[in-house]
């Protein structure tokens, strides 16, 4: 098996790893996506561009129809509007003329411009009477954004045109549709050309004709917006049913056959297809001309419900090559658009596995921080997946953790105090050898004052006994004062500023009786002004340490030939640096690395508990400094350093 080599996959992160992971997923989807395409563009592409075309021919066609539907039923409304009847009932020779009917048309006026205004499209609305002869009762007519009511001597008679004379032969409720012409007025066309239609709504009283609604619809912004939304490197055109062309693209054959040229539709596409009742029915049709194959798309609007004949022709017209080009330019477009996806995915993946993985920058934190003795960070515990599940177990962790440190502490604290009781037994035999002789000196010098004082022969060389006593008793006095330090619980005190000196001879006392008794020559010595050296520490734990230090020593030594014990003291600008050493030969080196483990000693069976170095470790490290062995110093020598100033937030409280 062959084991592929990346020489980067350990300098990634977790983020780039993930978005790098994501941008080849999707290169190699895209790139087999883009494979199929090209393998299936030549039918595939060909499918898709003759069903586009049939698409856009079929919504130009709905639109056309939809539009020339709301025409009629428009003119089907306004016909049976009481206004309208009341305006032409007044038409009739024999109806009364007078206040009501002025009422009646101003009323009707503001119907109709407000109808108007709400139709963009509707550029005229005309109200025509039938039994005044086919007179323009009102007309309202839409110029630009305006729409007002055409004053009355510019109406007109329209009983000669064609869609007065075939409204008469409607019934109630028809319409008549006239075809999609330029506007006229007077028969001449009007500039700017706008082509209309025209649709005409009988209006009847009583089962009597007495007039028509008119409304002419303006096409043009209908037709602008069917030619701009035809496809792309296609040709649109609209007809009527005779195949004149009303729309051609650049509007050079518009309504060309209004002026008496020659713009047809089978100047474009065969005739045979024209005629065609399949040509509509069968889809696209494909069809050549000079050497150039075209792809025909038809299809017939039938706008006119009472002649199913009328029609107007949609046709879509393109050039296969055309269609390929495009093709081929689409095919491009979409690799380079499948390039800018892996790019986005890869910086989307990146962003989102980056947010992802930020609360569990917050756990390795915490984690980090609890290393130190922190457990204050924050942690994501109120999230619902698998991080938050994270976070609270490693916040559970931290608690118990915190439980069984201040457990550790109690018991090291419990230890410490079992370590005193074994020192202080250890010192009893010697301190009451130091204690018994000024107390012998007490009892004779006081027996023998009481035998003078019984003869009356008291004189001035007795101050001398009395200051034995005095000084006897100083003696026995500091002797338990320094023991009463020594054995104090001191698990609660304050640091506060100390002279090292004063911490050294709380424990030098406490052995010098124990040194003198084995013969063990025992001296301290401080260097560059130490002796005037201050730090601020636990005073009593210091002295532990110091005493600790001074019994393994004098249990090292004094069962040999060459027995001493030595205190150096050095200082530097932020440290003292404290030098227990003795006569011993040293520590071997397997020794030294356990000999900080709690329980571990070399001493007899039932004289050490081997937590004097344990606890002395822990004291020293509570106070930022550090107890360790002198590998150097031909005999055996301990080092304590300490730092002058306690440093803030540092945890003393160590036994």
């Amino acid at each position: 098996m062959i084991k592929l080599y990346w020489p980067f996959r350990r300098s990634l992160n977790i983020t780039a790893k993930f978005s790098l992971l994501t941008g080849i997923s999707v290169a190699l989807a895209a790139a087999a996506v883009e494979f199929m395409l090209f393998r299936g563009s030549a039918h595939i592409l060909f499918e898709q561009a003759e069903s586009h075309l049939t698409t856009e021919a079929n919504i130009a066609s709905m639109i056309l129809v939809e539009e020339i539907d709301n025409l009629s039923s428009d003119a089907v409304f306004l016909s049976n509007l009481h206004a309208v009847l009341a305006v032409l009932a007044d038409t009739s020779t024999d109806a009364p003329q007078g206040r009501q009917s002025s009422h009646d048309k101003a009323h009707l006026v503001d119907l109709l411009v407000n109808f108007a205004r709400s139709k963009p499209n509707y550029n005229k609305v005309r109200v025509i009477g039938v039994k005044n002869g086919g007179e323009e009762v009102l007309a309202i007519e839409r110029h630009e954004d305006a729409v007002y009511r055409m004053p009355d001597y510019e109406l007109q008679n329209k009983r000669h045109r064609t869609f007065y004379q075939q409204s008469l032969k409607l019934g109630a409720g028809d319409v008549y549709l006239s075809d999609i012409t330029l506007n006229r007025e007077y028969g001449d066309v009007i500039q700017p050309y706008t082509p209309v239609m025209r649709a005409s709504s009988p209006v009847y009283i009583d089962g009597e004709l007495y007039g028509l609604i008119v409304i002419s619809m303006a096409f043009k912004p209908i037709f602008h917006r069917i030619i701009a939304s035809s496809p792309d490197h296609s040709s649109m055109y609209l007809t009527n049913t005779e195949g004149d062309i009303l729309v051609n693209p650049d509007g050079s054959l518009n309504f060309a056959f209004e002026f008496d040229e020659q713009s047809v539709i089978t100047e474009r596409v065969p005739k045979a297809l024209w005629i065609n009742e399949t040509t509509v029915t069968n889809g696209v049709q494909h069809f050549e001309i000079n050497h150039e194959t075209w792809l025909l798309q038809m299809v017939r609007a039938k706008f006119d419900p009472r002649h199913q004949d009328r029609f107007m022709g949609v046709f879509l017209l393109a050039s296969e090559q055309a269609m390929l080009d495009k093709t081929i330019g689409l095919l491009n477009r979409n690799l380079v658009y499948l390039a800018l996806l892996v790019m986005t995915c890869m910086f989307i993946v990146g962003v989102w596995t980056r947010r992802l993985l930020s609360p569990l920058q917050d756990v390795i934190k915490a984690s980090d921080a609890l290393v130190h003795g922190d457990t204050t960070i924050s942690l994501p515990l109120d999230r619902r997946d698998e991080i938050g599940e994270l976070a609270r177990a490693f916040d559970s962790t931290r608690i118990q953790l915190k439980k069984k440190e201040f457990a550790v502490l109690q018991s090291q604290a419990k230890a410490v105090l079992s370590a005193k009781k074994a020192a202080l037994g250890d010192l009893a035999s010697g301190m009451a050898h130091e204690i018994n002789s000024p107390i012998q000196a007490i009892k004779l010098s006081a027996e023998r004052l009481i035998r003078k004082l019984e003869k009356g022969a008291l004189d001035s060389r007795d101050l001398v006994s009395l200051n034995k006593v005095v000084t006897s008793v100083n003696r026995i006095s500091g002797i338990i004062n320094s023991l009463s330090k020594i054995s104090r619980n001191s698990h609660n005190e304050n640091f506060q500023s100390c002279p090292v000196a004063d911490f050294i001879m709380d424990a030098a006392e406490l052995v010098e009786e124990k040194y003198r008794v084995n013969g063990i020559d025992f001296s301290i010595k401080y260097h560059d002004g130490s002796d005037a050296a201050a730090i601020e520490c636990q005073r009593l734990h210091l002295s532990q340490v110091i005493v600790n230090l001074l019994n393994n020593a004098c249990d090292a030594v004094k069962q040999l030939d060459e027995k001493w014990i030595r205190i150096q003291v050095n200082q530097t600008e932020r440290q003292v640096i404290i030098r227990v050493m003795d006569s011993g030969p040293g520590i071997p080196a397997d020794i030294q690395k356990r000999i900080f483990e709690p329980m571990y000693t070399t001493k007899d069976i039932g004289k050490g508990t081997g937590l004097g170095l344990s606890i002395s470790k822990t004291i020293i490290h509570g106070h930022g400094g550090v107890l360790s062995i002198d590998d150097h110093c031909p005999n055996t020598c301990f080092i304590l350093t300490l730092n002058k100033e306690h440093k803030h937030g540092q945890d003393g409280t160590c036994c």
